[in-house]
């Protein structure tokens, strides 16, 4: 929901408050678009690689409870 929140209204924030062109800021959009959709992928496969299910499952329980 924040993401879809965000992504609607982040060219005409960087246009009108950070006065920066149209291109670049659909540029900038597009390229944070797309690190949003992959980061996840990469750190799937990461944490299955190196951590294991379960422990990265331990891991994340006890950042989400502190």
């Amino acid at each position: 929901m924040a993401f879809y929140g965000v992504a609607s209204n982040l060219v005409m924030y960087l246009t009108t408050q950070l006065r920066e062109a149209t291109v670049p800021s659909v540029r900038n959009v597009n390229n944070w678009t797309g690190a949003v959709w992959m980061t996840p992928i990469a750190g799937a496969y990461i944490t299955d690689t190196f951590l294991g299910r379960f422990w990265t499952f331990t891991i994340s329980s006890l950042i989400y409870l502190a």
